[in-house]
């Protein structure tokens, strides 16, 4: 998605103003921790993402899928007060970043307040501050449920027959 020409939505306007005053974000070095990895099978429990013969993820595995790359990743961690309550890990380029992985802690009163919404929201702000130009929010598949939230931030584009095709504004 082009940065400079995404415009928010009157819901994603709505979904930054409804976060609280004391939420802030951090931005460092991915890592893992325990906190980060039980927040993290919480919240593919509570979504439906495990499978029956899923373990869940365990320290170790989490740091070779999301901390240990070959790109300058970051981590935004989401805290209301002292509390985490998301992370959202961005692999960085010269010119682009790429949304990994979000999660967020499922107490139904995080979960009102659209947590993947505003996270997406601060990695275009991200991009904005540090002159870079594209964020990629990853694989679309159009009629796929899980990943249709991504046809909402526009303008982007999309791979199709071959050719690159601008949607949106």
């Amino acid at each position: 998605m082009p940065v400079a020409a995404f415009r928010p939505t009157r819901s994603q306007r709505r979904t930054v103003s409804r976060w609280p005053e004391e939420g802030r974000i951090e931005i460092g070095p991915a890592t893992a921790t325990a906190e980060k990895v039980a927040m993290f099978n919480a919240h593919k429990e509570e979504r439906g993402l495990i499978e029956a013969d899923d373990e869940p993820m365990s320290v170790p595995a989490y740091a070779a899928w999301l901390v240990q790359s070959c790109f300058d990743t970051i981590e935004m961690r989401y805290l209301l007060g002292d509390r985490l309550v998301g992370v959202g890990i961005v692999d960085l380029g010269e010119r682009s970043a790429s949304s990994v992985y979000f999660y967020f802690d499922p107490d139904p009163e995080i979960a009102r307040l659209s947590p993947g919404v505003y996270s997406v929201l601060q990695e275009i702000e991200l991009c904005r501050r540090t002159g870079r130009d594209y964020l990629y929010l990853g694989l679309y598949v159009e009629g796929c449920d899980r990943l249709d939230y991504k046809a909402r931030y526009t303008p982007h584009e999309r791979l199709v027959d071959g050719d690159w095709r601008r949607f949106g504004a």
